[in-house]
C-alpha cells in the first residue's frame, strides 16, 4: 500500500492497486475521531487527490465490510455503486463506493 497522507499516530489515506478489480482502491483509516480530525482527513484527501490526479488516476474504489464503513466514505465524497457488492478473497461480502478524482 502506497500512504498519500498520513495523521501521525492516528490514521492516514492510502490506496493500492486491486488486481481481481483491475482497479485502485483506497483506504482511510482513522482511529481516534473528532469534528477536528475530520477537517484535517478532508484537506488531506485533497492533497491525496491531487497526487493521483497528478498519476493519472481518475477514480478509486472503496471496499466496505459494513454499512457504516459505507457511510463513512460517503461521507468524504464516494458514491456508493448501485447493487455494488463483492466477494473479496476473505470470502466476505463488501459493499463497494466511488471516489471520483
Amino acid at each position: 500500500m502506497e500512504i498519500l497522507y498520513e495523521e501521525g499516530d492516528n490514521g492516514f489515506i492510502g490506496i493500492d492497486f486491486n488486481k481481481e478489480m483491475n482497479e485502485w482502491t483506497m483506504h482511510i483509516e482513522c482511529h481516534s475521531w473528532s469534528h477536528t480530525k475530520f477537517k484535517r482527513y478532508l484537506k488531506g484527501l485533497e492533497v491525496a487527490k491531487q497526487k493521483l490526479r497528478d498519476r493519472g488516476i481518475k477514480r478509486v474504489f472503496g471496499l466496505c465490510e459494513s454499512k457504516k464503513e459505507r457511510k463513512f466514505n460517503i461521507v468524504f465524497g464516494a458514491k456508493a455503486v448501485p447493487n455494488g457488492v463483492i466477494l473479496t478473497d476473505d470470502g466476505l461480502l463488501n459493499y463497494l463506493t466511488v471516489l471520483e478524482i
